[in-house]
C-alpha cells in the first residue's frame, strides 16, 4: 500500500531532480546590434537536446571546443558578439547572440581565428535556484506534518 509519505517523497525526488538542472535564459540572435536581439529576445527553459544541437553545429563550423553534454550537466545562459572574417553567402557577417550552452564549457574560449570576439560572458548556473528552494521547502514542509 502506497502511503502520502511515500507520495510526497517521490514528489520530492522529481522536484529536485527536475529544478536542479533547469535554466531559463534569454534567447536571441541579430546581425545587426543588440538593440535588435532583445527587441525579438525570447526566455527559454535550456534543454540537453538544444544545447548539443547548437554545440554540434558551432563546434563544426567556429569553435570545437563546444562540446556535447549528458544529462548530469548544469546549464549556464550566454552572451556572445563576434565579427567573422571572410563570411560565407549564409553566415552573418556580424552576430549577437544570448542562448544556453552548459556551465562545464568555457564557452568563451577555443573560437576559430576567422571569429573575432568582440563579448563573451556566460552566467547562471543550473543549480537549484531560488523558486526552486522554494518548492522543495514547501514539500519538505509539508512531508514533516505527515
Amino acid at each position: 500500500m502506497i502511503t502520502t509519505r511515500k507520495v510526497f517523497s517521490l514528489l520530492l525526488i522529481f522536484t529536485v531532480l527536475a529544478i536542479g538542472n533547469s535554466l531559463d535564459c534569454t534567447v536571441c540572435l541579430s546581425g545587426t546590434s543588440w538593440d535588435d536581439c532583445t527587441k525579438n529576445a525570447q526566455v527559454k527553459t535550456c534543454t540537453l537536446a538544444g544545447v548539443n544541437a547548437a554545440h554540434d553545429i558551432m563546434a563544426a563550423l567556429y569553435n570545437p571546443n563546444l562540446v556535447q553534454g549528458t544529462a548530469q550537466d548544469e546549464f549556464a545562459c550566454y552572451e556572445f558578439q563576434a565579427n567573422l572574417k571572410n563570411p560565407g553567402p549564409n553566415e552573418l557577417p556580424v552576430t549577437f547572440s544570448r542562448d544556453c550552452t552548459f556551465k562545464k564549457v568555457d564557452f568563451c574560449k577555443g573560437w576559430l581565428e576567422r571569429v573575432e570576439v568582440v563579448k563573451c560572458e556566460t552566467s547562471g548556473s543550473g543549480g537549484m535556484a531560488a523558486m526552486g528552494a522554494l518548492v522543495v521547502a514547501g514539500f519538505l514542509a509539508v512531508y514533516s506534518r505527515l
